[in-house]
């Protein structure tokens, strides 16, 4: 839970106006945040903790200083997102958790009634992925294989 909170409070867009880059102020504090992260992503099990190794992972690049894995995709376990449509604007909801993974345009979709459609979300090919998604993925895999 610390790494988390310290995730959030360096990645969080609650900053000072003006002030440098935390990450760059305090690097070897940063290095060193990175390092405990990546000790307790070794932990024995973690990977079979969905919720917890996703939210850890995800805590992992707000050390690494990339910006928009912070506030806007944290708690990818039980959040939803709201994106404009690239072609039109209209409101996206992406949803993860309880209510499944999916796309849809009905802010309702929690309701029992709601008859928007329901998009099913499809994963990325790994093969187009690159930079820390393609990294994140990549430790996602072998974690999950047990090495």
């Amino acid at each position: 839970m610390p790494l988390y909170l310290a995730g959030s409070i360096v990645v969080g867009t609650d900053q000072p106006y003006g002030d440098d880059d935390s990450c760059l102020i305090h690097a070897s504090r940063m290095s060193d945040l990175a390092r405990l992260t990546e000790e307790a992503l070794q932990e024995p099990g973690l990977a079979d903790d969905p919720t917890h190794y996703v939210d850890l992972l995800g805590t992992l690049p707000s050390f690494q200083g990339v910006e928009v894995w912070g506030e806007r995709l944290g708690g990818l376990n039980g959040a939803e997102y709201v994106v404009p449509c690239p072609s039109c604007g209209a409101e996206n909801f992406i949803v993860f958790g309880k209510y499944g993974s999916f796309s849809t345009t009905d802010g309702m979709y929690v309701e029992p009634s709601s008859t928007a459609g329901r998009v099913p979300l499809r994963p990325q090919a790994p093969a187009a992925l690159e930079g820390p998604t393609q990294r994140l993925y990549a430790r996602a895999v072998i974690a999950r294989s047990g090495r």
